[in-house]
């Protein structure tokens, strides 16, 4: 009895800790989806194409909510017409930014389990010196996931022009290194 009380106490952590949910895509959207497969997905959940930024490879929509946060963009790139990665930008006030950061990340952890690594600079009790700190490129604050198949996805926050954007990426080990190959055989 004491050798199963004691497996009990020792594995609850382990599984508490361990991966809940693969990275196998995003928005129920698996990676290696076709560009009509992602365009009709996305569109059903409400979003909008913008035209005018889309490419032969690469998708771009706007005018939807992810998990109630309104999504400035995402953007969703192909290799030879399968998804490889998707883009969130979130737009937030220098305010808000850093809360719906830590909210996003909490939001995913529960999904996905531990992040494999976070960068957040707590040392840092002043907001305004952290915004500061982001804005001049000097820390970047971000928290990533990777799962067993090396699929990966993060969460940061990242200077964009005058602005500071929530970034959300999903990305597929094997076809990135398709792209990453193709981009240096063109070479």
């Amino acid at each position: 009895m004491k050798k199963i009380f004691f497996l009990l106490i020792f594995l609850v952590p382990c599984l508490a800790f361990a991966q809940k949910k693969s990275i196998d895509g995003f928005m129920d959207i698996p990676f290696g989806s076709d560009t009509a497969t992602v365009k009709a997905m996305v569109l059903a959940k409400g979003g909008k194409q913008v035209d005018s930024l889309c490419t032969k490879n690469e998708l771009t929509f706007s005018n939807f909510s992810l998990n109630q946060r309104p999504v400035f963009r995402l953007i969703v790139d192909f290799v030879g017409n399968k998804v490889y990665q998707a883009i969130y930008s979130f737009e937030y006030s220098d305010n808000d930014i850093l809360d719906e950061y830590d909210g996003l990340a909490h939001d995913i952890t529960a999904v996905y389990g531990k992040p494999f690594k976070t960068e957040n600079y707590p040392e840092f009790r002043s907001l305004a010196a952290k915004i500061r700190k982001i804005r001049s490129n000097d820390i970047i604050v971000r928290t990533t996931w990777v799962a067993k198949n090396k699929n990966a996805m993060g969460v940061l926050v990242e200077p964009v022009g005058q602005s500071l954007m929530l970034i959300l990426f999903y990305s597929d080990t094997a076809l990135n290194k398709t792209v990453d190959d193709k981009r240096q055989s063109d070479l």
